[in-house]
């Protein structure tokens, strides 16, 4: 259910993310809701696997299947969804701490 548009263009935006935050690696992944098909998922650093030759080192993971995560860095998203939902905010309230 991969889309190629769809998973170039969120490369594109990792990589110049990464690039400007000077990340070790980052990921996305892109699901339909309604009916869970996966749309995009990509991780870096990739490598072309027609030129792999022999690569050992471990920032090469996929870190969408394989990375760890503190549960409070995975479940922001789904409280932010969720006031989203609920119109207990919107995309131009501000925090106030």
């Amino acid at each position: 259910t991969l889309d190629k548009d769809i998973q170039f263009l969120i490369r594109k935006e990792l990589i110049k993310y990464q690039e400007i935050f000077k990340s070790k690696g980052s990921a996305a992944i892109l699901m339909n809701v309604n009916n869970g098909n996966i749309l995009s998922l990509v991780s870096l650093p990739d490598f072309n696997p027609n030129e792999r030759q022999d690569i050992s080192d471990v920032n090469y993971i996929n870190r969408v299947t394989k990375g760890t995560y503190e549960l409070g860095s995975v479940f922001k998203t789904f409280t932010f969804a969720s006031a989203l939902d609920e119109k207990l905010i919107n995309l131009s309230s501000i925090s106030i701490q």
